[in-house]
């Protein structure tokens, strides 16, 4: 367990602060607007499974999460000193490309350690707002480390950081836990599937994007 010791913060009271202080900038900002914490538990080892419109998603949701989170950024991004800084205080933990097996071990550490970690299943942004197939990512996790999945509907961030003056309404809901009873049983390879199939599905009946794209379209 000695590399989820590394990836702990400097403090809880700092990571906290920073979330505080996005949290209040995206009300001020884009009416950010949060339904469902009651639905994030705030112990134990549980997945955060996020549709992706732009790159301010991970600071979005951790600002609106009731609890500490951790989530995978680029490894480039631990290159730039004073922005390593910030993220590794973020509890953000390197992804290198072609090396996503070594970053779902690192969350599947978090999550045995009883950590929460924020996934995005489509596994990149979406272009036109419309839902992804997911990748297998989030269903692998949930299966070998036995823990529930909160679904997470993210709408209004796909053009935060744009325009400022641009005020489309972001709103985070946190939808009912998928739990390990849901799946237990399939085949782990069904599991899997089956996992990233319920998160989506959830993740659209609550944004009413349906059907799910295609993969090429």
């Amino acid at each position: 367990m000695s590399n989820l010791r590394c990836m702990k913060p400097p403090g809880e009271g700092l990571y906290r602060f920073v979330w505080r202080v996005l949290r209040g900038l995206a009300r001020v900002l884009w009416g950010l607007e949060v339904c469902g914490e009651e639905n994030v538990p705030l112990k134990g080892g549980v997945i955060l499974a996020s549709n992706h419109l732009s790159l301010a998603d991970p600071p979005i949701v951790g600002a609106a999460a009731p609890r500490t989170l951790y989530y995978m950024a680029k490894r480039e991004l631990f290159d730039i000193p004073l922005l390593r800084s910030l993220i590794e205080a973020l509890n953000a933990f390197p992804v290198r490309r072609g090396y996503g097996r070594e970053a779902l071990k690192r969350a599947l550490e978090v999550l045995r350690g009883g950590g929460a970690v924020l996934l995005f299943p489509e596994g990149t942004r979406s272009r036109d707002g419309r839902l992804g197939p997911p990748k297998p990512g989030v269903g692998m996790l949930a299966v070998k480390g036995r823990v529930p999945v909160v679904p997470v509907a993210l709408s209004g961030t796909k053009h935060t950081g744009r325009c400022l003056l641009r005020r489309d309404r972001i709103r985070v809901t946190f939808i009912s836990p998928l739990l390990p009873r849901e799946w237990e049983g399939l085949p782990e390879k069904e599991a899997c599937r089956r996992v990233g199939e319920l998160v989506m599905e959830r993740i659209a009946d609550v944004l009413g994007h349906w059907p799910l794209r295609s993969i090429g379209i």
